[in-house]
């Protein structure tokens, strides 16, 4: 079999994924004659070499390994899927939710529930945010939701390292560090834990940012913890100020450290 990209009636052979574009795929025989329904690709295209697609016609999830000169189909259909992430990837069916490896066997049995709606809050600058936590694994642990919506983290076997108990967890990946969110009263609280799982930032701070992806920074009334990328550990009573200029609408921090040394960002805040 031999799978094809399908641009009109051009059918030629399988190349990079473009977001800007809606591609097709189909497998065909040697002799041209299709042999499968139209899958068209979803959500970030290939990651370790599984294209992730949709059937066009059930609406089924579908995994294709694209090692080899000739792609084959992963088995299993799932109503959800999400990109394979060290070795794993999240799937689920009739609103339980599990982990399979490339070869479609399941390594972590649908125990969990799949909850389909983003979570909503308010973020300091008083806008409406939205997030929708993406179930893939970094340094072994993957955030989960519990029969109660609540979020944490587990392992590779399905054993929860981190408590159920946050309501959003969003790996920041330039840190290593995974964000954790409580909402109160429609806005939002934060803290931290490290890769292991264990936490490095109390869940007490009602602002973060990050700087450049250089600093990742929690705090409350201008003072802050501050998370330098590469860093094990987080450095306390940083003062940092944000100034917005009304005309040109630029932003710009400033960071007073404890020896009184005081840095300027503006870009890519």
């Amino acid at each position: 079999y031999h799978l094809c990209r399908k641009y009109s009636s051009y059918d030629g052979p399988i190349g990079e994924y473009h977001k800007e574009y809606e591609l097709e795929y189909q497998y065909y025989m040697s002799d041209g004659k299709k042999i499968s329904p139209c899958y068209k690709t979803y959500a970030e295209g290939i990651n370790e070499n599984i294209q992730l697609v949709i059937d066009e016609f059930s609406h089924k999830r579908v995994y294709i390994n694209m090692i080899g000169k000739t792609p084959t189909i992963i088995p299993g259909e799932f109503d959800h899927a999400w990109r394979f992430s060290e070795g794993l990837a999240a799937v689920s069916n009739n609103g339980k939710l599990g982990f399979i490896d490339k070869f479609g066997d399941y390594v972590i049995d649908t125990t969990f529930v799949y909850r389909n709606n983003p979570q909503y809050y308010v973020d300091h600058y008083n806008r409406q945010q939205a997030h929708f936590v993406d179930f893939t694994f970094h340094s072994d642990l993957c955030p989960m939701v519990d029969n109660n919506g609540k979020y944490g983290l587990i392992s590779k076997t399905g054993d929860w390292i981190l408590e159920a108990k946050y309501d959003d967890i969003e790996f920041l990946k330039p840190f290593n560090t995974w964000l954790l969110k409580e909402i109160k009263d429609d806005f939002i609280i934060y803290g931290a834990a490290d890769s292991h799982g264990d936490i490095i930032v109390p869940l007490e701070y009602d602002h973060f940012i990050t700087i450049n992806d250089d600093k990742a920074c929690w705090g409350s009334d201008d003072i802050y913890s501050v998370l330098k990328a590469g860093a094990q550990n987080v450095e306390n009573e940083y003062l940092i100020k944000f100034v917005r200029d009304e005309y040109t609408s630029q932003s710009e921090w400033f960071i007073t450290y404890p020896n009184g040394k005081i840095e300027k960002y503006s870009d890519n805040i």
